[in-house]
């Protein structure tokens, strides 16, 4: 049982890994330039989203009839931005795509340029909010069948044990060679006053 609570567990917190990564996403207004902290490397995601809210620390400041766009530069230096439509997301009150992914080859602070027409959009950057997802969801399933089996076992043993219980009843115990109160004969040599002598050789 406590395996498929466990699974069932992992399974609801699977569902909420997607909310959970954009929630920790950075975030930069257009008209704006904004510092972000990579503590990790490897591939990041830039999305274009749409959201109620903006980044603290900087005005929006759109601009008419521009296009959304974005840089992303290390000490003033342009990092090698490849365009990505393939993610997608709508979570509390965001809506957001990808369009640019960048790899990030060192831990450090980063200078994020947005510009726009728009103070609803934002750029977000952070990981593939679908990761985890399905690796949570294969450890829920393993987990939940190696409770079931685990469930099974034990209920296997158990059964097995009262078989074996009921049969030994049935039979009258381990100690009934003589049936249920029922005293056992002696064994032993015969009483000496019962033992019959041959007779004597005749003179």
């Amino acid at each position: 049982m406590s395996g498929l609570v466990a699974a069932a567990l992992l399974w609801t917190a699977a569902a909420y890994r997607p909310g959970q990564a954009v929630d920790g996403f950075g975030r930069a207004a257009v008209g704006c330039t904004t510092t972000l902290e990579f503590i990790d490397v490897g591939t990041f995601y830039v999305f274009e989203e749409t959201s109620d809210t903006t980044s603290a620390g900087c005005v929006p400041a759109p601009t008419a009839d521009a296009e959304f766009s974005l840089a992303l530069l290390d000490d003033g230096r342009p990092l090698a931005l490849r365009s990505d439509d393939s993610l997608r997301y709508d979570t509390d009150g965001r809506v957001g795509r990808s369009v640019a992914r960048v790899e990030i080859m060192s831990p450090g602070r980063y200078d994020l340029v947005v510009g726009g027409p728009d103070v609803s959009v934002v750029a977000a950057v952070g990981r593939d909010p679908l990761d985890d997802v399905d690796g949570l969801r294969r450890i829920g399933v393993v987990v939940g069948v190696a409770g079931l089996l685990v469930g099974l076992l034990s209920v296997l043993v158990v059964r097995r044990g009262r078989r074996h219980a009921e049969e030994l009843a049935a039979v009258g115990g381990p100690q009934a060679r003589g049936g249920p109160g029922q005293a056992l004969a002696p064994w032993g040599p015969p009483d000496a006053r019962t033992r019959v002598d041959p007779p004597p050789p005749a003179e």
